[in-house]
């Protein structure tokens, strides 16, 4: 994969990472999609949270609840529109997050 971002820590795989946090411009980005009971069905949709500098422990004990922690939302993103590696555990391709907005 040309262009990949190393996929730091991730969680909830169902298809492709549910929940996983990245590295982008300088900034700790968490990416999550929520199981919806409504629909019992993963949502469409990548919520993108500003994270804080946080520790493997923080990490690791925050679980799949890390959006909590988050600074604030950024936008949301198709989950189709994030293209992974071939084991869809490692990188997320540069590009497919272009159209995301960082200030």
């Amino acid at each position: 994969m040309t262009n990949g971002i190393p996929i730091i820590s991730y969680g909830c795989f169902h298809d492709v990472p549910r929940i996983f946090l990245i590295r982008y411009q300088a900034k700790l980005l968490l990416f999550e999609s929520r199981f919806s009971k409504e629909t019992d069905d993963y949502e469409t949709l990548f919520r993108v949270y500003l994270m804080p500098e946080l520790t493997k422990e923080q990490i690791k004990q925050s679980g799949d609840r890390l959006s909590s922690l988050s600074e604030k939302l950024i936008g949301c993103l198709p989950v189709k529109q994030i293209k992974f590696d071939e084991t869809l555990r490692e990188f997320v391709s540069e590009d497919s997050l272009r159209s995301l907005v960082l200030k």
